[in-house]
């Protein structure tokens, strides 16, 4: 009341009277279209908040000095934009994830040729396949730690190199022990790339770019295993396995030369405390993205400490996960990925096998012998089966945005591979093998897509990095396994073999059935 009787002393007599509010009746605010006593119209500025392009305050905070002309790090990347530099560093990261899935495929072709040439038992050749997978687990777990501790360029470009030289070096190799130990690095340095360097890329993408730019890295695994299969059917009959060994790193080398000529993510260098290096990058930024030559002044804030905001504390975690929802939501979820992945991998691993090896009879070790070297039309043929996995992450990025939703496409894609597997208990013809195959390898890339995508939204955002990390080493752990299996699956038939990718496919339809919505994920879904 007191500031309703202040405004209508202050009113000039030039302005309309004051009429009641709409709806209470209430004469609170004059009618003007110059403004309010208190909020006067002006391009200018209020006297409280001053005309500011940065729209600092009065009294920034601190003992920095006022300079209206500072930037706060996210409008700076923001006003950057989108051009040839957002592309270069997107290029840099999707090329890891590439190399990732490129090394998987040339595995599953590489390890049958050298069980023959090596004379290698099951044992041996089911570690051969898998110790690059299980060194990934122990790299993806240390991976963001590294990158928050020594900065995402360094992680990532010594991922790129040690991966490079390691992958040349298998192409080299004597002995079934030599091999191993390379691959085990191979997997270590590959696993240490993909989260600093999609790390490194989101950071310097503006927000409205940024699900492009995570939606290309997500086509990036089915790329590489495209580009893998091609390897495989352009150079493993002229050169063998050595020379399909030696082109994927040298194909994927070019990332070397990206990283160097990139600069550190600022944002990283921001909150190091490194102003004038963040500052350099982002006018770099912004000529390579064609904004011209800028100036560019930062905020000046405090330098993050590491043990508050780049480690993940016990404590922390233990709080977020103290609802009953959030904890049962995390068990699931590491079920639900190393399932889902299991399949993947599984049915990624076995593709080329039973091409190769055996399609209406049992493979008997006497079988596998006799199908050392893989012929021209399976090496098409399995090419042709994993281009599936960048169609199938189109479709499954399209269909979660659909009414169909996150957990529906989940529950569809565990469907689909029940009930397409269930033909090939029996000898089906080769021309509907391939058909067959080839949509049971898109419905188990699309279990591990959208298992991604619920993993992201139902957990708490404190700790949905630390859950990121650790379901995708997870899943890759389900991989090893999977693919550490294969040999035995295989020795007891081809009703064994499909007979497992339906029963842990169950399992992981089970699991989603049990996973609670928490209050944040049905107001979302």
């Amino acid at each position: 009341l007191l500031y309703t009787i202040k405004f209508e002393s202050m009113v000039p007599d030039e302005l309309t009277p004051l009429e009641p509010h709409p709806t209470t009746g209430t004469p609170l605010e004059p009618h003007s279209t110059a403004g309010t006593p208190l909020e006067p119209h002006s391009t200018a500025g209020t006297p409280l908040e001053p005309h500011s392009t940065a729209g600092t305050p009065l009294e920034p905070p601190g003992d920095f000095p006022l300079n209206p002309q500072e930037l706060d790090i996210s409008a700076a990347i923001e006003r950057a934009g989108c051009g040839c530099g957002t592309v270069l560093y997107g290029t840099a990261s999707t090329l890891l994830v590439c190399l990732e899935g490129a090394e998987v495929v040339i595995s599953t072709v590489v390890g049958p040729m050298l069980r023959c040439e090596w004379d290698l038992s099951s044992f041996q050749l089911s570690l051969l396949q898998s110790t690059a997978l299980i060194s990934m687990v122990v790299s993806g777990l240390l991976s963001s730690h590294l990158a928050d501790g020594y900065g995402r360029k360094p992680i990532t470009l010594a991922s790129a190199i040690g991966t490079v030289v390691a992958g040349v070096l298998c192409a080299w190799t004597q002995s079934y022990w030599q091999f191993v130990t390379l691959r085990t690095i191979v997997g270590l340095f590959v696993g240490a790339g993909a989260v600093p360097g999609s790390v490194w890329m989101g950071e310097v993408m503006p927000t409205k770019f940024r699900a492009i730019g995570f939606g290309v890295t997500s086509l990036a695994w089915g790329i590489g295993a495209a580009v893998g299969a091609a390897i495989s059917y352009f150079i493993l009959p002229v050169f063998g396995w050595r020379g399909q060994i030696l082109a994927v790193p040298l194909i994927f080398s070019v990332s070397i030369v990206l990283i160097l000529i990139l600069d550190e993510s600022p944002r990283y260098d921001y909150h190091q405390g490194l102003y004038s290096k963040a500052e350099k990058s982002i006018e770099r930024l912004y000529r390579m993205n064609g904004r011209g030559k800028v100036t560019i002044r930062l905020e000046r804030s405090a330098p993050a400490s590491t043990s508050t905001c780049s480690r993940l504390t016990i404590d922390r975690l233990v709080h977020e996960l103290r609802s009953s929802d959030n904890f049962l939501n995390f068990f699931l979820f590491l079920g639900l990925g190393f399932t889902s992945l299991f399949v993947y991998y599984f049915v990624s691993y076995v593709t080329p096998r039973v091409f190769n090896e055996g399609l209406c009879n049992t493979i008997t070790p006497e079988s596998r012998n006799k199908s050392c070297v893989f012929e021209q039309d399976v090496l098409f043929q399995v090419g042709l089966v994993n281009l599936s996995d960048p169609l199938a992450v189109i479709l499954v990025l399209i269909l979660i945005e659909t009414p169909l939703g996150r957990r529906k496409t989940f529950q569809s894609c565990c469907i689909l591979v029940l009930l397409l597997s269930l033909p090939l208990y029996w000898c089906v013809p080769k021309q509907a093998m391939i058909p067959l195959v080839l949509l049971i390898k898109m419905a188990s890339a699309g279990l591990g897509l959208s298992y991604i995508v619920l993993s992201m939204e139902y957990m708490p955002t404190l700790i949905r990095a630390f859950v990121a990390v650790v379901t995708t080493s997870v899943g890759r752990a389900g991989g090893a396994v999977a693919v550490f299996s294969l040999e035995y699956v295989l020795a007891a038939g081809r009703g064994a073999v499909f007979g497992l990718i339906q029963g842990v496919a169950m399992v992981a339809g089970g699991l989603l059935v049990a996973l609670r919505r928490e209050t944040r994920g049905r107001l979302l879904l």
